[in-house]
């Protein structure tokens, strides 16, 4: 993590590289399609109307893992978004990452061990190749894995929980990009 910070301090990494540090490994993000960015863009507003004011949304920004800079799509954090100016979310301060996926489905789900390892309590992929949301819980830190996968259906509805608490009931239809 200090060796990729450093190439990024000394301008071997700029922001025209598309990578992201995952598991000490330098590898480049997917191309992001049409479907990926409006689901990012209308996620976003949904995140808006529902995290409160102990929570900040953030989109596309770095998090930090033991050996990670991941870039989710996006990540509930703890407020105040001021705590974030010397360093990026990690741990307890995460309460929900989220990725869409599509080409990169198989690399989000690869993901889960990383998520699960530093203990983030929910983590979901909005699964756009199946039209639906893969929702992992009950991080096992030690085992690299969370001990709970929901899945949820275009007609389903989806807790948003943050620090145990439902904060809102969202129905799935409402996340997913509408179907042609």
């Amino acid at each position: 993590l200090a060796e990729y910070r450093h190439l990024a301090e000394i301008g071997v990494l700029t922001e025209e590289d598309n990578v992201e540090l995952l598991e000490g490994w330098i590898v480049p993000k997917m191309t992001k399609n049409p479907p990926h960015e409006w689901t990012v863009t209308h996620i976003d507003k949904l995140l808006h109307d529902f995290v409160g004011a102990d929570w900040v949304k953030r989109t596309q920004c770095a998090i930090n893992t033991s050996d990670s800079e991941p870039e989710p799509d996006h990540s509930v954090v703890r407020a105040p978004e001021d705590r974030y100016l010397k360093h990026h979310p990690q741990g307890d301060e995460i309460g929900l990452v989220i990725e869409v996926a599509d080409a990169s489905l198989l690399k989000d789900r690869r993901k889960a061990a990383m998520y699960a390892a530093e203990g983030i309590p929910r983590y979901w992929i909005i699964n756009l190749v199946d039209g639906r949301i893969e929702a992992y819980s009950s991080p096992d830190s030690a085992r690299r894995r969370y001990q709970k996968l929901d899945v949820f259906n275009s007609d389903d509805v989806i807790d948003l929980i943050l620090d145990g608490a439902v904060v809102a009931q969202v129905p799935v239809d409402q996340i997913l990009p509408p179907e042609d």
